[in-house]
């Protein structure tokens, strides 16, 4: 409120400024920033188009893949951009919604949750690097016999 009495501008409600976003909202009211979207910015910044070329398959992962994963999550923006040269693209999680629906995420051709079965969140990160490799490990199992 103070902000909007101050500039005029409306942050609170501003595409880009929730979140994450909150600094750029602040530099946006203050300092006319520009608001982007900070993962394709840095994609583009560090070409990673280019990084893509020869790959067959992209491997990404996050904490949690939910609803906030294709509003613009690092590791959907990077799915997006594999996706757009014809990548086959694989998504790990630490955890999964439970309301997630693979064809709400067209970025996304397979999705693993890592997890090895319940556990406290100190667990998970504890076994994040055991549970990345089994899971991984698998993952390559089925590359190799060709079966995707």
């Amino acid at each position: 409120h103070i902000t909007h009495r101050a500039t005029g501008k409306q942050i609170g409600s501003m595409q880009g400024g929730g979140a994450a976003g909150g600094c750029a909202a602040f530099l946006h009211a203050y300092l006319d920033a520009q608001i982007v979207d900070g993962a394709t910015f840095l994609l583009d910044k560090m070409k990673f188009d280019k990084k893509l070329d020869g790959c067959n398959i992209l491997i990404t992962a996050e904490g949690r893949i939910d609803e906030q994963t294709r509003h613009g999550k690092g590791p959907y923006a990077v799915a997006q951009k594999a996706k757009g040269q014809g990548l086959f693209v694989v998504a790990l999680a630490g955890q999964i919604a439970a309301d997630f629906d693979v064809s709400e995420y067209p970025a996304f051709d397979a999705v693993f949750a890592i997890g090895a079965g319940p556990s406290s969140l100190d667990e998970a990160i504890e076994k994040t690097a055991i549970n990345l490799q089994r899971t991984a490990t698998q993952i390559g199992n089925l590359l190799a016999a060709q079966v995707c």
